[in-house]
């Protein structure tokens, strides 16, 4: 994951497609995750939005949550993220709807 995020989030990163093959579940994990570590997301909010695209398995939301716990943690492994607290970006439920409506618009 931190190698994920070191792709998405250095200095001078270029833009990423992100995608597994139905574009829920894995995607979903590796989306929640960079929400928490560099946006600031609580675990909740990151998990809500990857549940609300169809994310669903077990084994991902517990990885999200696991994720989520080691930011809390902060050590040496996580090379510097998250890059704001956890929590100190709280999602809106206009940005919810915005995102929501964005992803239906794209696949439909």
């Amino acid at each position: 994951m931190i190698e994920f995020l070191q792709v998405l989030a250095e200095p001078g990163a270029s833009r990423t497609y992100l995608h597994c093959e139905a574009g829920k579940g894995r995607t979903g994990v590796m989306a929640a995750c960079y929400r928490m570590a560099v946006m600031g997301w609580s675990s909740q909010d990151a998990q809500l939005e990857a549940v609300n695209f169809g994310c669903s398995t077990a084994d991902q939301l517990g990885f999200i949550q696991d994720f989520g716990r080691k930011l809390l943690q902060a050590g040496p492994e996580l090379h510097g993220y998250p890059c704001e607290p956890l929590g100190s970006h709280s999602l809106t439920a206009s940005e919810r709807d915005e995102t929501i409506a964005k992803a239906a618009a794209a696949s439909g």
